[in-house]
């Protein structure tokens, strides 16, 4: 063992010494190895220092004195958690499978009625014993001031009694009722100042206070209340809002909607042992325990003992980003192998030296590759630091702005370490090539100063053919399966899976035939002139050097391909499916919630529509209706309202019973009654149900072909349908309104009444009711907004200055505007093409370089048969040219059959519409085959020296 080791010593010496001396190559290795170690580092820092440690997460939720935290988790039963009792990862126990060990404990005491009563603070006493309980109340409540409002949480708790749980950065804690303290969002929205005071309003919620098994719904009056700002709070990681004195929003408790913890408690005195935390979870408590973080319980005590609980495993998404990681790393090896490839032959005399005083192939092979672990360890090194550097820079940025990035700077060192390992990894596999080369060469030959040429085996190019004809079908497959599925639609992992392996092997496939390539095309040199015939050739002479860089260029180009077909179709499906609910530039504003008499919300729409004919003149304007059930109902109902096909017209997929077959869903795709492909609208101004109420008013206003057609059936007492088959022969339609409260049946009423089709999508309209059909179907009309029609299509601006008006009356009113989708996808576009540039224009001057350093003996030859000083520079054009237009060649062409697998497969797993096709951005495309190999072809051909150089040609 150490006699092997020892046999690396004199390795090592000797790629150290070569690193010092040939700078150049050196700096370009570790740098391209750095990227994606900066990359992993950031990353891990990142990660660890986003999840808080013990002591930070102890001291930001139970400050300095505080033993444990008791949090209500709303569950039906006991609470499972693990040793931090956090949020995400603490869950009902109903909604866990139990594993065998704690089956006994899941069924013990388990209730889940719905009346279960929630634990009081006598109960908490209880199960804890001699202990101070602190109480704290967390709600939403409307703040305002002036001409502003919002939305914003307060906790009401006496904080001298848990202090280090909130802390001022401005001003101090409130300390008597009536006081509160801001965070700084909500001070800097709100426009306040220490010393200013804030109105706070609490709406009645609904069914607070009913009674359990009961349909009412209590009402309560709008409870408002002054607060005097006292303080700013400090930025703090996961602030849950605004802090205020016991006592400042009366009522919070029995009014404000419930946040994540609506009522918790503080535990003082005592220390809480896990035993105590179970007996809390029982009652429907999480805790955080002070004791039991500082020393955790046996894991075997513990029915959760991680974060997995809660949180399924997105195996496709690892999949992408380990598919997309590991062609990243390939990028990396394709692009540093040729440069370990040319120091190998820069220290070819070298490595015969060696061979020649008694060195192994062996002993060569461990040269070469121990160059790759000394600039692999550098690489590490460097780049886990300037990391690691990024990480607490950007951080500390952030933190200078007012912005938490993480709760606690966590450096992980052992992961680092791991880091710099993989770095030395990726270093010995680009060496291991050249490597291999180096320890094949004549001895003989390279002492004399003669080179002897990379010979490959015929069959190598046709295995990489065979490997990407085999992605592609692969990937094919994928995409075919992800169509029809295994049930007649829907993709599997399986499909993802193999989606991706096909990806994978294309690109290894066509990196394998790269060699084949470069000699396929360097036959083409007699037909060029001297510059591309003498570049042709020596691509085909070295392919060693060419063909990683020629398949760096491909991966680039075709990954940027790839993308962008994908992108560019997916924005034109989008596109496609979009559908508007009015006219362009037409505003319409609507009220946030359903609560109120209309009497009262039509004077809130009124005022906020003439505060915005104010700032943007409107020729036109109505109220909007929609149909809600009469009287007080649960809060869960659940309405639908259809109008039924008419017989013999209903889709012949609607009371299958099953999935349909390919060939069923085929054919219901060319069956109008079933035509409802995917639609997509923006969403509306308003809160509640769309199955609007018109007497055509509103209707007459929407700018819609069809409009005035449906607003005069609604005027003569018509419905309005979207579906033609929808009305019957006798020219009537059958409208069905069904409810359920998802506990007893469903009630289902239906009327006839005479209707009229327009031929609009069902996100924007499907049934239109006159009022007097509404009132027959047992539904009443509740102005939820109105439609502005200004002077002339609203611009941005105008939208800004209309939603600015209209919260100056209520911050409960919205404000949209109709406006065709913008396809964001030329950034996208843009950012593609620029990496893609990137890479291959380096791939390419990374090969030209190192061919410049190979090509010394050629030139001279030139020079001496009377070549002009420029023929070195139209040569490194030459060899720039014949990289950077066949990799990009190749790569368009791949990426574009890649992008279209992958569009296939989006479509299917969408579910099948012939809308969602393959678009090419051919423009895009063109533009990526002229920019590359401009760039390359320049940029050689001006960092090439014009004076060609002098060598003493030997004898071959």
């Amino acid at each position: 063992m150490m006699r092997s080791l020892t046999r690396w010593v004199p390795a090592l010496r000797i790629a150290s010494r070569d690193a010092r001396r040939h700078n150049g190559r050196t700096a370009l290795v570790v740098v391209m190895i750095m990227l994606p170690v900066i990359v992993g580092a950031i990353a891990l820092t990142a990660v660890t220092s986003g999840r808080p440690t013990d002591e930070t997460y102890v001291q930001m939720n139970l400050g300095d004195t505080a033993q444990a935290q008791l949090l209500q988790a709303r569950c039906a039963g006991p609470v499972l958690q693990n040793v931090r009792g956090e949020r995400p990862w603490s869950v009902c126990q109903a909604d866990v499978q139990t594993e065998p060990d704690v089956e006994a404990r899941a069924d013990a005491g388990f209730d889940a009625g719905p009346d279960r009563r929630e634990p009081t603070q006598a109960d908490l006493v209880a199960a804890l014993g001699d202990v101070e309980l602190v109480r704290s109340l967390t709600g939403g409540v409307q703040a305002s001031t002036g001409d502003r409002s919002r939305q914003i949480w307060v906790d009401e708790v006496d904080v001298s009694r848990v202090p280090g749980v909130f802390t001022a950065g401005r001003g101090r804690l409130p300390e008597r009722p009536g006081e509160v303290a801001l965070t700084e969002d909500h001070a800097d929205s709100l426009d306040v100042e220490i010393g200013h005071t804030i109105t706070v309003k609490v709406e009645p919620a609904q069914g607070a206070d009913a009674d359990p098994g009961t349909d009412a719904k209590p009402r309560h009056d709008v409870v408002t209340a002054e607060a005097a700002v006292v303080g700013v709070l400090a930025e703090e990681w996961l602030s849950p809002g605004s802090v205020a004195y016991p006592g400042t929003v009366p009522g919070l408790a029995s009014y404000a909607e419930p946040g994540p913890s609506p009522h918790s408690w503080f535990v003082r005195g005592d220390p809480v042992s896990w035993e105590q935390v179970l007996a809390l979870n029982d009652l429907g408590m999480r805790v955080i325990s002070r004791s039991v973080i500082e020393d955790p319980p046996d894991p075997a005590e513990m029915p959760l003992t991680g974060h997995e609980t809660g949180r399924g495993t997105d195996l496709q998404s690892i999949g992408i980003v380990g598919a997309v990681v590991g062609v990243g790393l390939l990028e990396v090896i394709l692009l540093v192998g040729p440069a370990f490839t040319v120091g190998a032959r820069r220290s070819s005399r070298q490595l015969a030296i060696l061979a020649a005083t008694g060195g192994t192939p062996r002993d060569m092979r461990r040269v070469v590759l121990a160059s790759g672990l000394v600039l692999g360890l550098l690489a590490g090194v460097l780049g886990a630091m300037v990391g690691v550097l990024l990480a607490l820079a950007f951080n500390a940025v952030m933190v200078a702005r007012g912005e938490l990035v993480v709760p606690n700077i966590v450096i992980p060192w052992l992961l680092l370490i791991a880091l710099v390992g993989f770095a030395v990894v990726l270093g010995a596999v680009a060496a291991l090539l050249p490597a291999r080369r180096a320890a094949k060469d004549d001895v003989v030959a390279t002492l004399a100063g003669r080179r002897r040429e990379a010979r490959q085996h015929r069959a190598v190019p046709w295995v990489g053919v065979g490997l990407a004809a085999l992605g592609l079908a692969v990937a094919s497959y994928g995409a075919y399966g992800a169509t029809v599925g295994t049930d007649g639609y829907g993709a599997s992992t399986t499909h993802t899976a193999a989606l991706l392996a096909g990806a994978v092997l294309l690109e290894i496939g066509i990196i394998v035939a790269a060699g084949g390539i470069v000699t396929l095309i360097a036959k083409l040199a007699p037909r060029f002139p001297a510059a591309i015939r003498l570049a042709l050739r020596d691509a085909g002479r070295q392919r060693g050097r060419t063909a990683p860089a020629l398949a760096a260029v491909v991966a680039a180009v075709a990954g940027m391909a790839a993308v962008s077909v994908y992108v560019t179709s997916e924005a034109g499906y989008r596109e496609a499916i979009y559908r508007p609910s009015l006219a362009e530039g037409t505003l319409e504003i609507g009220l946030t919630s359903l609560d109120g008499a209309n009497e009262d919300r039509s004077a809130d729409l009124a005022a906020a529509a003439d505060a915005v004919g104010k700032v943007l003149p409107i020729a036109d304007q109505a109220s909007v209706s929609v149909g809600v059930p009469v009287g007080d109902l649960p809060d869960q109902l659940l309405t639908s309202i259809r109008a039924q096909p008419s017989p013999g017209n209903a889709c012949p997929l609607a009371g299958l019973g099953r999935r349909p077959t390919e060939q069923e869903h085929a054919d219901a795709l060319d069956d109008p009654r079933c035509g409802r492909l995917a639609e997509n609208s923006r969403r509306r101004a308003w809160a509640g149900p769309h199955t609007y109420v018109d007497d055509g008013t509103a209707t007459a206003l929407v700018g819609l072909p069809g409009a005035d057609k449906a607003a005069a059936a609604l005027a003569d007492g018509k419905a309005v349908v979207n579906d033609r088959y929808a009305v019957w022969s006798d020219g009537n339609a059958r409208i069905t309104f069904e409810t359920s409260d998802g506990k007893s049946a469903e009630t289902t009423e239906t009327i006839e009444v005479a209707a009229e089709s327009v031929e609009w999508s069902r996100t924007q309209y499907s049934v239109i009711l006159p009022p007097a059909a509404a009132a027959e179907l047992g539904m009443e009309s509740k102005v939820v907004g109105m439609i502005l029609v200004p002077d002339e299509p609203a611009s941005d601006a105008d939208v800004a200055a209309a939603r600015a008006a209209a919260e100056s009356v209520s911050g409960d009113i919205d404000v949209a505007v109709e406006s065709s989708p913008v396809v964001e996808t030329s950034i996208d576009m843009l950012v593609l093409l620029a990496g893609a540039t990137l890479l291959g224009v380096v791939a390419t001057w990374i090969s030209v370089g190192l061919a410049a350093a190979e090509s010394r003996s050629d030139l001279a030859t030139l020079a001496a048969i009377g070549a002009s000083p420029a023929m070195r520079r139209w040569v490194a054009g030459g060899q720039a040219a014949v990289l950077a237009v066949t990799g990009v060649l190749l790569g368009v062409a791949t990426g574009i059959v890649m992008g279209a697998v992958f569009v296939d497969f989006s479509a299917g797993s969408s579910g099948i519409d012939p809308r969602f096709g393959v678009s090419v951005p051919w423009l895009l495309l063109g533009a990526t085959i002229i920019v590359i190999p401009a760039l390359a072809v320049l940029g050689a051909m001006a960092a090439a020296p014009s004076r060609l150089p002098l060598v003493r040609r030997l004898a071959q």
